[in-house]
């Protein structure tokens, strides 16, 4: 009778090594195809944020406002209604904008506080790729601030509020009592980004208005600027933010500015005001990035 052979420690530690090498050459293609499905899955929502604005400028002849509030300094007021809420009709999210235009007309409380829905999680408003989405608060021990979105408008190629003015007067396709129509856009729609993305931070001790929905806090949390090419070091300001890796913020209330930033390697996902999607890396050229945010700056956009 044959004696039974069986693995030797070292044959055992070969395997053992192998496995780990196909694991090690495997994780990143992984992540890669998961990856590369959300920024798929991102660019699609962006795509559907550009055409709902297409859809409200079709019913009502001109583009979402971008917020009915002012820019600045923060202080109670109830209607803090911006471009994101107002195109919900036109993401299949009608109940959410009956209910809460009905809630402001009757004047009873805070957005912030008291807006029926403000907790509800809109999938379509998160990009898969951000690791702090969904959030629906701001600090544990409080009443929440309601939902936070990845994507945001474009106000221009400066800050919000130059100047100590009040936002409504930028070079940008939404700003505060925006009323513009598609052609009011003369550097053409092929021209002039509409929506990109911002991150989140997490649930922490301090305020982060960076894409709170529900109460923007007057800093225009709903808007990014082209005054910097996306994700870069430079800070964000704006009077309630926290610093985070790769989401830097210093405090202030004049010059309020946000730029577009996301997880995607090496750019954003933006949509021009054609409802065309583009992927606009960091090293996009600075002049090139700050013309696309205006719309009537005259200037010719190259390459990107």
């Amino acid at each position: 009778m044959s004696a039974r052979r069986a693995f030797t420690l070292v044959e055992l530690l070969v395997v053992i090594a192998i496995v780990a090498v196909l694991v090690g050459l495997l994780l990143p293609a992984v992540q890669k195809t998961r990856e590369s499905a959300a920024r798929s899955k991102c660019q699609n929502h962006v795509k559907q944020l550009a055409l709902a604005c297409h859809g409200h400028h079709d019913a009502h002849g001109r583009l979402p406002t971008g917020t009915v509030d002012q820019v600045g300094p923060d202080v109670v007021f109830r209607d803090r209604r911006n471009w994101i809420l107002i195109v919900l009709p036109y993401m299949e999210q009608g109940p959410i904008f009956d209910r809460m235009e009905a809630w402001v007309a009757a004047g009873v409380g805070n957005m912030w506080s008291g807006a029926p829905d403000r907790e509800v999680v809109i999938r379509s408003y998160l990009c898969p790729s951000d690791p702090h989405g969904p959030k629906t608060r701001t600090r544990a021990a409080e009443a929440n601030q309601g939902f936070h979105s990845n994507y945001v408008g474009n106000a221009g190629s400066g800050p919000f509020n130059p100047g100590g003015s009040f936002g409504d007067k930028l070079d940008g396709v939404f700003f505060t009592k925006s009323r513009l129509r598609l052609t009011d856009l003369s550097d053409g729609t092929t021209q002039v980004l509409m929506v990109s993305e911002l991150l989140v931070s997490p649930d922490a001790p301090n305020h982060d208005v960076r894409g709170r929905i529900w109460n923007p806090a007057r800093q225009g949390g709903t808007w990014f600027s082209t005054a910097l090419p996306p994700n870069t070091p430079s800070p964000d300001r704006l009077q309630y933010c926290q610093p985070l890796p790769g989401v830097p913020c210093v405090a202030g209330t004049t010059d309020i500015v946000l730029h577009a930033r996301s997880r995607h390697t090496g750019g954003v996902n933006a949509a021009l005001a054609d409802g065309s999607v583009r992927f606009v890396r960091d090293a996009v050229d600075p002049v090139t990035y700050r013309n696309l945010g205006s719309r009537a700056d005259g200037a010719t956009v190259g390459d990107y």
